[in-house]
């Protein structure tokens, strides 16, 4: 094989690798929540309609989820963080397993399909998409 070929090659495959530097990468993501950029996107299905901004989630969680407690929350096995190299964007995706009571619905369990979108903004990592059925 030609030289530039191969090094070709190695420069994709690293452009692949899990990020391990700024802000957005796989460790930082997975240890905790993300703070939701400003006009971040969201679509589930008790919204429905898609959402924009943070003051338009507020309103859509309060309207479909306020008399909900004892929220609980695990990912599933398939739960992934795929990061850029460079740490500029990263997507987290998988099953999300939920619960909680409500006086209107009782108690409910649940498994979402989740897919979560993260980009730099500065030095932070912001979520600026979310989407789940």
């Amino acid at each position: 094989m030609k030289p530039g070929l191969i090094l070709l090659l190695l420069l994709g495959t690293c452009a692949l690798a899990p990020g391990q530097s700024g802000p957005c990468t796989q460790t930082r993501i997975q240890k905790g929540e993300m703070p939701v950029s400003e006009d971040a996107f969201s679509y589930m299905p008790a919204y429905g309609r898609p959402v924009v901004g943070n003051a338009g989630m507020d309103q859509a969680n309060t309207k479909s989820f306020s008399d909900r407690t004892n929220i609980q929350r695990s990912w599933e096995s398939d739960h992934h963080v795929v990061a850029a190299a460079d740490g500029r964007m990263a997507y987290e995706y998988g099953t999300l397993r939920m619960s909680y009571d409500s006086k209107s619905d009782g108690h409910q369990e649940f498994e979402a399909a989740m897919l979560l979108v993260y980009k730099a903004k500065g030095h932070a990592c912001q979520q600026v998409a979310m989407t789940m059925q």
